[in-house]
């Protein structure tokens, strides 16, 4: 039987944690530009070459639902939600969402 300290224990789960709160499943590191803090490189990059300099209405991270809950039975289901990287609006009143996977 291998013994394993609970300090050990204690210094791994404290790791978890804090490794937990910086991860990212794409292993995109945010940056701050303009003082926007930005989820990666790539979103900046797409930010910098459509959108900066232009006089376009935009949004970012607009969440939208696009099922509402809803019960079934006595079991309630969630709401199913997208929220893409960047909406665009046209003069037109045309909106394009645009989700960049990194």
């Amino acid at each position: 039987m291998v013994k394993i300290s609970t300090q050990a224990i204690s210094n791994w789960k404290t790791r978890e944690r804090s490794l937990k709160s910086t991860w990212n499943k794409y292993h995109a590191k945010k940056i701050s530009y303009a003082g926007i803090v930005w989820d990666s490189k790539a979103e900046l990059a797409y930010y910098m070459q459509h959108i900066e300099g232009t006089d376009q209405k935009w949004d970012r991270q607009k969440k939208f639902t696009l099922i509402p809950s809803f019960q079934v039975g006595s079991k309630k289901k969630r709401a199913r939600s997208y929220k893409p990287d960047f909406c665009i609006y046209d003069n037109d009143g045309i909106t394009c969402y645009h989700f960049l996977a990194s």
